[in-house]
């Protein structure tokens, strides 16, 4: 069982992760093109030129295609090879940055990567050691899967934000002395959550991003600003639910304490 000092651990594997592949200046790598972008502006946000993206990658014209591939040659930017699992979240906390600044430096409208794609890393910033990017111990795969199953049964068609906000409220509650202080019996407390209750907990597969948003959770993201609940107040029956202070909703749902 996951004991209330381990949840509140990143994922340790990931933050090595992290450490073992961040490109040093004049690192080379892939680039996926994305709308709005152009060669001259690629080139500007990796300290390289046109030409020699041209070269690189046998272009002889300045046309190019969402989703098509570049090879970035030999660049003056510190930048960062995108690993399967990983979201931009995760690599802000390990560079000492902000998801908002990883936007900004790559031309990013929102939270969505790829693996093997490379993200430039604003300047002024730097890798954090493991002991400042990662805490305790991981959670365990069954815990991960519970989490998942959960956030992905609440907040199937929320925003991602809001499904990062379901699992911090989970977690939220296993470190709160006045609920159980492990996540699978926060889970499975009577009444608590309406998945279990009807069943639909276990009828449904996690997607990637449920599986995501879970880890980021653990990694200590918490949106909703140490919420103990949420709910749908168009959906929610209960007129207790309604009593308690509300401090931000995300998509649909409102998040309370």
């Amino acid at each position: 069982m996951l004991r209330r000092q381990r949840i509140l651990a990143p994922v340790l594997v990931t933050a090595l992760l992290v450490l073992a592949l961040a490109f040093p200046v004049a690192a080379a790598g892939t680039y996926y093109v994305r709308p709005g972008d152009s060669l001259f502006f690629i080139a500007q946000r990796f300290g390289t030129t046109v030409q020699a993206l041209q070269k690189a990658n046998g272009i002889y014209s300045d046309i190019i295609y969402p989703g098509e591939p570049l090879y970035i040659p030999a660049c003056n930017r510190p930048v960062h090879t995108v690993q399967r699992g990983e979201s931009l979240w995760l690599i802000a906390n390990a560079y000492g940055t902000t998801v908002s600044a990883l936007q900004a430096a790559n031309g990013l409208r929102d939270t969505e990567i790829y693996a093997g794609e490379l993200l430039v890393i604003p300047t002024g910033t730097g890798l954090r050691t493991t002991a400042a990017a990662a805490s305790t111990a991981p959670a365990s795969p069954e815990e991960i899967d519970l989490l998942a199953r959960m956030i992905h049964a609440e907040a199937e068609g929320e925003p991602y934000l809001g499904k990062v906000a379901v699992g911090a409220v989970i977690l939220n509650r296993v470190r709160d002395p006045r609920f159980p202080n492990t996540i699978s019996e926060v889970l499975f407390a009577p009444w608590e959550f309406e998945p279990v209750m009807n069943n639909r907990f276990w009828q449904i597969t996690p997607s990637a991003d449920s599986y995501r948003a879970a880890q980021d959770a653990l990694a200590g993201w918490d949106p909703t600003g140490g919420a103990l609940f949420f709910y749908n107040p168009v959906k929610s029956t209960s007129p207790w639910i309604f009593t308690r202070t509300v401090i931000t909703q995300i998509g649909q749902h409102l998040f309370a304490v």
